[in-house]
């Protein structure tokens, strides 16, 4: 167990920081959240109307699946706007909520811990360090095919967000990976001990 916690703890410090780095002062992710045009007036608008948190779209799919419904709903996907994915709150919360980084770091660790595992259990440890990299990178992979590259076609993400996140776990996991392969290999990758 400690041959997969261990590694994992020291990838995850690795990945934190990084992540931190990635989005608090580097300008890739500066341009992806737009503000909203006469915000304030929109945000009481959708306080007074939007009770419950959630995640909304426009246009909705159709309560009834008459062929009429269905019509109408693509008129106003045609003419637009449409809105894919829009995370709301009616409540407030702090701007920085150490509760978020707290948590943050967790699921972090509990990647770590996924991707260690993997490659405790595979026979990759026992191959060379640039192998075992490479195992990491390809979860990365997975994940960024399976995460902002699926938003990108399904919920209209823009390009230069979804490629911009998938580019970042690459390199995300690029640094941890160095950590857990460079951390979790078999005994004959081991250098013998000095006598």
């Amino acid at each position: 167990m400690k041959k997969v916690v261990t590694p994992a703890i020291f990838a995850a410090i690795v990945v934190y920081v990084w992540m931190f780095i990635s989005w608090a002062f580097l300008p890739w992710h500066k341009d992806i959240f737009k503000n909203l045009p006469n915000g304030d007036s929109l945000a009481v608008k959708m306080k007074s109307s939007i009770k419950k948190p959630g995640i909304y779209r426009y246009p909705g799919v159709p309560t009834k699946a008459s062929a009429e419904a269905v019509n109408k709903i693509a008129e106003k996907y045609a003419s637009g706007p449409i809105i894919t994915f829009m995370v709301y709150s009616p409540s407030g919360m702090s701007m920085v909520d150490p509760l978020q980084f707290i948590w943050g770091f967790i699921i972090i660790f509990l990647n770590a811990l996924v991707a260690a595992f993997l490659l405790y259990t595979s026979r990759l440890k026992e191959k060379r360090f640039l192998i075992r990299l490479t195992f990491v990178l390809l979860l990365a992979v997975f994940a960024a095919l399976i995460g902002p590259m699926i938003e990108w076609n399904w919920l209209l993400f823009p390009t230069g967000y979804s490629f911009g996140v998938a580019l970042d776990y690459l390199i995300t996991w690029f640094l941890g990976g160095i950590v857990l392969a460079g951390l979790i290999r078999g005994e004959k990758n081991r250098k013998p001990e000095a006598a």
